[in-house]
């Protein structure tokens, strides 16, 4: 994972699960005093990397939101009217206007 805010180019190794190919899910949790590139529960694409200590491995490069399947959802019903049942009972009828994958 990337850290932000070091001064150089630092990263740090996490846990993740891939949920599809060539797309993790981060499933580690913050360490306290960092800040990462992409947060916790986040999917992600990864690129190979060359360490300057010569290791090679993965690192997280960009969002992967459309294999999202709340993405998928909301991209399948873009420009229509849908009810949405939220977790605490409550409902909503919503246009979905538009469906970026950023």
């Amino acid at each position: 994972m990337p850290l932000l805010v070091e001064g150089t180019d630092c990263w740090r190794p996490v846990r993740a699960v891939q949920v599809a190919d060539g797309v993790f899910e981060v499933v580690d949790q913050l360490c306290e005093g960092e800040s990462w590139a992409f947060a916790p529960g986040s999917r992600v694409r990864c690129r190979n990397h060359v360490f300057t200590t010569g290791d090679r491995g993965l690192v997280a490069s960009e969002y992967a939101v459309a294999s999202h399947s709340h993405y998928q959802l909301l991209k399948k019903h873009e420009r229509e009217m849908v009810r949405i049942g939220f977790a605490d009972g409550e409902e909503a009828v919503i246009r979905v206007l538009h469906v970026s994958e950023e």
